[in-house]
């Protein structure tokens, strides 16, 4: 099988990559950045582009004749999954579209496919849009010729991503220079909310085992890990492969809030 990967550079698009290639498929890996994926598989080709740039997706959709599966891993919003269905949809014979887990009602923790997803419960932008564009997959997917499936990770780690939360996903070593140096993890509530934190191997071997078959057409995945770990278990197993105990500190959700100057409230 032909296989593109939308967003290939990513944890979740490299992980998908290189699970599609062991697997024997033809892969093209798409990214405006480099993608670096474990070994050198002779059946990967990387194209580094704008998926963005409406010229640059057709042309990249169009060569050699199409594909059999798009796994677009760019899409956050309807209007982007809209724009990429209009432009993947004829070309391509399943497309695959990752959404996220954060789209079932929180708080929860190795949700079932059928768990309470309701639109107006999502405070987070990020989920509200991904399980708005859901909705537009559930309504409208027979009106193109490709068979869509929807996948929701959870929060997936790897060898180039610690599983943390308490910083920024760019910049995620802060957490091992922190603890080592000593110096407070902070948490905004007890940190011990069970969450579902899944190796990106785990991932990525279910969603190529999606690819061609007839049963995942119309269909919505989680794909997770069995088991369920809160913040504060990760921060210290962090802690034990670097050999320093780390300083958590909780601050309550209430101690959190800011209250605006009195001057601003007049």
């Amino acid at each position: 099988m032909k296989i593109l990967v939308i967003g290939g550079s990513g944890i979740i698009g490299t992980g998908i990559v290189e699970a599609a290639a062991g697997a024997g498929h033809e892969v093209v890996a798409l990214s405006r950045q480099k993608t670096i994926i474990q070994k050198d598989f002779p059946n990967v080709r990387r194209i580094r582009a704008d998926w963005s740039d409406i010229n640059s997706a057709k042309a990249i959709i169009n060569e050699g004749g199409g594909y059999d599966v798009v796994v677009d891993g760019l899409v956050f919003t309807r209007k982007q999954l809209v724009r990429d269905l209009e432009i993947a949809g004829r070309h391509c014979a399943q497309f695959v579209y990752i959404s996220t887990a954060g789209v079932y009602e929180q708080p929860h923790h190795n949700a079932a496919e059928d768990a309470p997803k309701r639109l107006e419960k999502l405070k987070w932008s990020y989920s509200y849009n991904k399980r708005d564009a859901e909705i537009f997959v559930e309504q409208n997917a027979d009106k193109y010729p490709c068979g869509i499936t929807v996948i929701r990770p959870p929060y997936t780690y790897g060898r180039t991503r610690i599983p943390v939360a308490v910083v920024g996903r760019f910049n995620q070593y802060t957490l091992i220079d922190r603890i080592l140096k000593h110096k407070p993890i902070v948490f905004i509530d007890d940190g011990h909310h069970p969450r579902s934190i899944t190796h990106i191997s785990t991932f990525s071997e279910a969603v190529a085992g999606t690819f061609m078959k007839r049963g995942a057409i119309g269909q919505a995945y989680h794909v997770s890990d069995d088991v369920s770990y809160t913040w504060e278990d990760v921060v210290n197993t962090v802690g034990e492969i670097v050999g320093v105990r780390p300083e958590i500190v909780h601050v309550p959700v209430s101690c959190s809030r800011v209250t605006a100057p009195a001057s601003m409230t007049k």
